[in-house]
């Protein structure tokens, strides 16, 4: 066999792998996309607010998540966007798995949910005391001084309403000088003593 000969057969060689190789690369494309398709009316009782459907859709999105397939169909984006729906509902369980995402993810800085609905629906959870909501919180402020300041403003909301948990968070700001508060013995300890006496046990600790 010529050289000529010998170099025509390992192109068409070459050739025959990458077409196989893109064709079952296609067909594992094709199955994900099928699963998709699957969950679709659970995504949509998502958006309308069903809080079962979005941890439904984050967990099945959050399992397909690893590697190369799962980094292309962006699954880990489409799973903290259902934890934060479900978050946002008042699930510590959809809190605490958007948080953990956000922070192993390698999507997480190319999100299609903004930071702030992020952190408005852990804020949420927080003051209506969810549980585990306001530790979701915490792990949250290391995104920038902005969430302390948007932080503080919710739970001043809160304590206008007479939220005790918000009446507590809004004491420790004030004792740790965040979001732009002031450490004021005034400020704090009227802000303790209701949340002490909504049922906040750190709040009558605080004011001791």
């Amino acid at each position: 066999m010529s050289a000529t000969s010998r170099a025509e057969w390992k192109i068409y060689w070459l050739l025959f792998f990458v077409t196989v190789g893109l064709f079952l690369f296609g067909l594992v494309v094709f199955a994900f996309s099928g699963v998709d398709l699957r969950q679709r009316s659970e995504k949509a009782a998502c958006e309308r607010g069903d809080v079962a459907a979005c941890l439904q859709v984050g967990h099945s999105y959050e399992d397909r998540a690893p590697g190369l397939i799962g980094f292309l169909m962006s699954n880990a984006d489409t799973a903290i966007r259902a934890y934060t729906r479900a978050c946002a509902g008042r699930s510590g369980e959809g809190c605490e798995h958007m948080v953990s995402l956000l922070e192993h993810s390698e999507q997480a800085a190319n999100l299609s949910v903004p930071m702030t609905e992020i952190v408005d629906a852990a804020l949420g959870s927080c003051i209506e005391q969810v549980p585990g909501a306001c530790d979701q919180l915490g792990e949250l402020l290391s995104y920038g001084k902005w969430v302390e300041v948007r932080s503080a403003q919710a739970f001043e909301r809160g304590w206008d309403a007479g939220k005790p948990e918000a009446c507590y968070r809004l004491a420790v700001f004030h004792a740790n000088e965040l979001g732009g508060l002031d450490k004021t013995l005034e400020t704090i300890l009227p802000l303790c003593e209701k949340g002490c006496a909504g049922g906040i046990a750190q709040a009558c600790t605080l004011a001791d």
